[in-house]
């Protein structure tokens, strides 16, 4: 049986990360929200605490796989080859 902890984001954490998710760095989401970048990198690391991860991608995987974010787009092609 496994037991999931519930996860709770703050609202600006929600935003970071999906952000985060589709691919902006730090600095773009710092101007993006009207941040520091210092504040961007405190709530990616409190995000990665509470999510028990290391990098981006594994907070972007497990954000995905625990139904934190859906699948990121950023940039939508027509042109797919």
């Amino acid at each position: 049986i496994e037991i999931k902890k519930e996860i709770h984001l703050t609202e600006r954490q929600k935003e970071v990360l999906n952000l985060v998710a589709k691919g902006y760095t730090n600095s773009e989401i710092a101007k993006i929200m009207y941040i520091t970048n210092h504040t961007v990198k405190a709530h990616i690391c409190a995000i990665y605490e509470l999510l028990h991860v290391k990098s981006r991608v594994q907070l972007v995987v497990k954000s995905i796989t625990i139904s934190l974010q859906e699948w990121p787009l950023r940039h939508q092609s027509t042109h797919c080859r």
